[in-house]
């Protein structure tokens, strides 16, 4: 049967679906309303997000370049509204006041306000962290039903996994061989490997495990004193804000005439707070960037592939020696202390953001396998003591898991490219920057060769450790 639907007509209805998904997920990470309001996210896109246009999309030729854009768009908004009440009631939970009679200073405080403490108060970290952990296995029993539905959507969608769609990952092609007399090609793999995520994650675990036995960090309060780096060394502002981060980039044009839309900015608590704000920068970037002369299908990748990236990319400037001294004013004698209290710092992003995705399979799997793989893992890999019922709670799984790990990785070898073409300082040269903007202004890649993410995974295990020795 020919496909009945017009491709730029259905392109613009889910540029329009996504925009309204895009304001929904704002915000809900900010204050869901009262029970019962935008609980049917995307209902007037119901047609858009379910398996009859699914299907019809997975029936294209292999050869249509829309076929594979249009079916990641319509999965992500189709999960995203079947999930929308349960992702709603878990931000609810989340916020809801609660009695608690030994929390510092007050009685009636949200499972959010205490996470929030653990980070802002240091004195009474313990105490803080404490109270959450007694409170957040509700948390996770929403967490659980919501990666079994996501199984059972990927199922009634007629996947083996969601994987399928979102994976990044593919094998790398093998050298073609050629064919006998009269024999037709081989076919080479081009669709995404699933289980190549979890894998890789699982080796960076295992490259990482002993730097955190290092870090000391035993309890999840002693793991946030060390994460937040509120002591190490530099001049960094006391207050985030989308104006204070464009001022470091005045020396050069990578932000030059860009209509910059950023996320809310975290709370200015230590030289970590900083990074992430720089992250939240870089995503903003890359998004003010994407190509206006495409499919809006094309131009934007549903799980964020090269967004995470971009992100990364500017996270990693505070551990170049020319931003520290130039923009931070940290001494070029205090420079190998402070780029080592980094690299702490990115070693414990790194080995979340592993940990995260190596759950991911075995919430897919049930329940069970869910809470004892989250508390095995957190002892194995993070070297913390964390009960099964708070699988999915202190760690929150996220959809884009993998494209976040990847986009870690590969911006880590993307700094060392630049570093190596235009110096320390690329972010302040001129073609850096014009390459920079050109690449950003392409179409992005949401594929990603395991071969690359590999040899991505080495570089950054070998500079991590020539940072910390």
């Amino acid at each position: 049967m020919a496909f009945q639907h017009s491709p730029v007509d259905l392109d613009r209805a889910l540029a329009r679906a996504a925009g309204q998904w895009v304001g929904w997920r704002s915000r809900l990470r900010s204050e869901p309303g009262p029970e019962g309001d935008d609980d049917d996210v995307l209902e007037q896109f119901r047609p858009l997000t379910g398996l009859s246009l699914f299907r019809e999309l997975r029936d294209l030729p292999e050869h249509d370049p829309l076929r594979e854009p249009l079916q990641r768009w319509v999965y992500r908004l189709a999960e995203q509204r079947i999930n929308g009440e349960t992702l709603t009631r878990l931000e609810r939970e989340r916020r809801r006041k609660r009695e608690i009679p030994d929390a510092p200073g007050r009685a009636s405080v949200s499972i959010a306000r205490l996470l929030a403490g653990c980070l802002e108060d240091a004195p009474r970290r313990e105490q803080w962290m404490r109270l959450f952990l007694e409170q957040a296995p509700v948390l996770s029993a929403i967490s659980v039903e919501l990666w079994q539905r996501r199984r059972e959507i990927a199922r009634r969608m007629g996947l083996a996994s969601p994987a399928e769609i979102e994976s990044a990952l593919q094998p790398a092609a093998a050298p073609a061989a050629l064919p006998a007399p009269g024999a037709a090609p081989a076919a080479v793999a081009s669709g995404p490997a699933p289980d190549a995520a979890p894998e890789l994650a699982r080796r960076l675990s295992d490259a990482l495990r002993e730097r955190f036995r290092e870090l000391g960090a035993s309890s999840p309060a002693a793991l946030i004193d060390t994460a937040i780096g509120r002591d190490v060394g530099g001049n960094w502002p006391g207050r985030l804000s989308p104006q204070r981060l464009a001022d470091y980039f005045r020396p050069g044009d990578l932000l030059r005439s860009l209509d910059l839309r950023l996320d809310p900015l975290p709370n200015a608590l230590g030289a970590a707070s900083f990074c992430r704000a720089l992250g939240v920068l870089g995503a903003a970037w890359l998004e003010a960037l994407a190509p206006r002369d495409q499919p809006f299908v094309v131009a934007h990748d549903p799980y964020g592939a090269k967004r995470h990236e971009a992100a990364a990319l500017f996270t990693l400037l505070p551990l170049n020696a020319q931003f520290l001294m130039r923009q931070l004013e940290v001494p070029r004698s205090a420079l190998p202390d402070v780029q080592r209290q980094l690299a702490q710092l990115w070693l414990i992003d790194l080995g979340q953001a592993a940990f995260r995705l190596r759950l991911r399979p075995y919430a897919l799997e049930s329940e069970r396998a869910f809470r004892e793989a989250s508390s095995e893992l957190a002892h194995r890999d993070l070297q913390l003591s964390l009960p099964p019922a708070l699988a999915g709670a202190l760690f929150q799984l996220d959809i884009e898991d993998e494209q976040r790990l990847l986009g870690r990785l590969l911006a880590a070898d993307r700094d060392r490219e630049l570093t190596e073409v235009h110096d320390e300082d690329w972010f302040r040269n001129p073609r850096a920057i014009e390459q920079l903007r050109a690449e950003a202004h392409r179409p992005p890649a949401v594929r990603v060769e395991l071969a690359r993410a590999e040899a991505a995974l080495l570089g950054v295990t070998r500079r991590l450790d020539k940072l910390l020795r």
